[in-house]
């Protein structure tokens, strides 16, 4: 991360994918030091801005068994890796408000 702020909800970063690529993140929970994080369906050779379309859209998957579509969440302990670049912070979408995640699988 490429700042000393706090880490907070509704935080935005760049990840970098193989391929020379990036992706975005968005903080949506954190309890102690764990974090949850929104994988958003940003995917493109530039690093993304806060005005980016895409970094503000959840990636959708698809189930294999069954017609069920859902968001793609994830739970981080610890710091947030040093690789990702801070974007800028939005609030919380009234859906990413309701989400509650007790799928925890630590580390």
């Amino acid at each position: 991360m490429n700042s000393k702020r706090a880490v907070q909800v509704g935080d935005i970063f760049a990840t970098p994918l193989p391929m020379n690529k990036y992706g975005a993140v968005k903080v949506v929970n954190i309890i102690d030091r764990s974090y949850l994080l929104g994988i958003t369906s940003y995917i493109d050779k530039q690093i993304p801005t806060i005005d980016s379309e895409k970094i503000h859209q959840a990636l959708i998957t698809e189930l294999i068994i069954g017609d069920a579509k859902k968001p793609l969440y994830k739970w981080v302990d610890g710091r947030i890796p040093k690789e990702l670049i801070f974007i800028g912070n939005t609030s919380l979408t009234t859906e990413e408000q309701g989400i509650e995640s007790n799928i925890y699988g630590g580390n």
